[in-house]
């Protein structure tokens, strides 16, 4: 060895050693054959809630609440007396000095004289607990965003056949509106034809609580009354409910008029009705009461339920609104009551809130902003104008032949012109060399090649002045009124009648 080589090892350098032994945030340890402490750094002593200097002269068990649970420190005395190989890494439970469990991972190196006998040990240990917690945590992150994309390929089938299927109810409801219309109906055949009208009418319910699962909801906003829809909601429930439930219902609220899908509040409303019917195991009382509210410089009204049920624990309450997550048996629960719940409430610009204690009832709370005054104004016109005096000529393009030959059928019954296509290239094509003989484009949102929408862009672009209905079982209004942006285009949801396409068409033609 040079003397460059030995300078490293002069005596001088030893506080540097030693500086790095005190500050190394790994714990280290020596002990003699006996386990009695020869040294330990701060590390070490913090990991067990000790000082350095308390741990001098202790044995290496000492240090413990409760040595019978302590395999590591056992393990690693016998095996210094009996000379046996080193302890490998691994992780254990252990205790602080307060009895606080701990996860540590562990290390040893025996201390051995020349002659290779073992006279000591050296342990280095890590308190591992906070990087356990944090894996734990990005396993259990991993696999709700396994269960979501789960979630979200069902939504996707679900939004699949939902769309076909409001199609098939399209012409179901399109041709018996139709036959409606014909003259010397007897008494039997108007019965009938109305008995086939609302079976479709409550398919298209069924859909539209489908297509809140598949996070793909049709919101199809109206003016009504949260006072009436909660009411027809609390019919159902009581129903549906065996428990002898006392019902107490504030009377005669104040103006509870909302903007929004009648459908999905409803639903909600129901959902949490018979949620909070189903948290009564005997006797119980239901309260629904009214209120106005602010939210972000916004008049909201407000429906609050609540329920004198068994109330849920806070660990409950923190996933209630969990995809898939369900306290009921697996035969009777999907999981997707609240979470729908939730989607529809937020899809018409509400908020839901829960309040509740285990043994002390629920609490939740729905709100809807107020409708603006101008839509107030809109919709009355709208909906007290069923007929049209003027007759159109109208571009009709949907790329189901059946559905396209049923809205062509409706709108020619009631005097309209109408031009079909099923492809879009092809109406464009024909568009642009007779654009001054459409009145109206009604374009369906899901047309191969492109959309309903690139399609509107592209014929206003040729004519900027003619009205634009999109038609839709599927795609959400309000995403539609983004993507046409800084167009107009009104929108009509499949399945629709004559009476639905005449009062859209008076609404975007005013």
């Amino acid at each position: 060895m040079n003397n460059k080589q030995s300078d490293f090892f002069l005596p001088s350098d030893l506080q540097q050693w030693k500086a790095i032994f005190q500050h190394c945030p790994i714990g280290i340890a020596a002990c003699d054959i006996n386990g009695v402490y020869i040294f330990a750094n701060p590390a070490y002593a913090a990991i067990y809630g000790y000082e350095p200097p308390e741990l001098a002269g202790k044995n290496f068990m000492q240090v413990k609440t409760d040595t019978t649970k302590q395999p590591v420190q056992t393990q690693l005395l016998a095996n210094l007396l009996e000379n046996k190989p080193d302890i490998e890494i691994f992780e254990k439970l252990d205790k602080r000095r307060d009895g606080t469990e701990i996860l540590v991972r562990y290390k040893s190196e025996y201390l051995c004289s020349p002659d290779g006998n073992a006279y000591g040990a050296l342990v280095f240990i890590q308190d591992v607990t906070t990087q356990k917690e944090l894996h734990d945590r990005l396993d259990k992150l991993e696999a709700k965003i396994k269960a979501n994309t789960k979630f979200e390929t069902l939504g996707r089938i679900a939004g699949g056949v939902i769309h076909d299927f409001n199609n098939r109810l399209n012409v179901v409801l399109g041709t018996v509106s139709i036959l409606q219309r014909q003259p010397d109906l007897d008494i039997n055949e108007e019965e009938m034809l109305e008995d086939i009208v609302s079976a479709a009418r409550q398919a298209a319910e069924l859909t539209s609580k489908l297509l809140l699962f598949s996070r793909k909801s049709v919101v199809n906003p109206a003016l009504f009354s949260l006072t009436d829809i909660t009411e027809s909601a609390i019919s159902l429930a009581k129903r549906l409910t065996m428990q002898p439930i006392k019902w107490h219902i504030e009377e005669n609220p104040s103006d509870t008029l909302i903007h929004a899908d009648k459908i999905s509040v409803q639903n909600a409303i129901f959902n949490i009705l018979l949620n909070a019917a189903e948290s009564i195991s005997e006797e119980g009382d239901i309260y629904i009461s009214y209120s106005k509210t602010e939210l972000n410089n916004c008049i909201h009204t407000a429906v609050t339920i609540k329920d004198t049920g068994c109330g849920m624990s806070k660990e409950i309450l923190s996933k209630v609104f969990d995809p898939l997550f369900s306290t009921k048996l697996s035969k009777k629960g999907t999981g997707l009551g609240l979470g729908a719940t939730k989607q529809g409430v937020e899809d018409n610009g509400g908020t839901i809130t829960i309040n509740s204690e285990l043994g002390l009832g629920t609490e939740v709370r729905i709100t809807f902003p107020e409708p603006p005054e101008n839509t107030i104004e809109k919709e009355t016109i709208c909906s007290f104008s069923e007929n049209i005096d003027k007759r159109y000529s109208i571009l009709i393009v949907d790329d189901e032949a059946d559905v396209l030959k049923s809205t062509a059928r409706m709108l020619e019954s009631i005097g309209h012109k109408t031009k079909a296509f099923l492809n879009p290239a092809k109406a464009k094509e024909w568009y642009y060399h007779h654009y001054t003989d459409v009145d109206i484009l009604l374009l369906d949102v899901m047309l191969p090649g492109m959309t309903g929408i690139d399609l509107m862009k592209e014929l206003l672009a040729i004519n900027p002045t003619t009205p634009v209905i999109l038609m839709s079982g599927y795609a959400l209004k309000e995403s539609i009124k983004d993507a046409t942006a800084p167009h107009t285009a009104a929108f009509i949801h499949k399945p629709f009648d004559i009476s639905d396409l005449n009062q859209v068409l008076n609404f975007q033609i005013r």
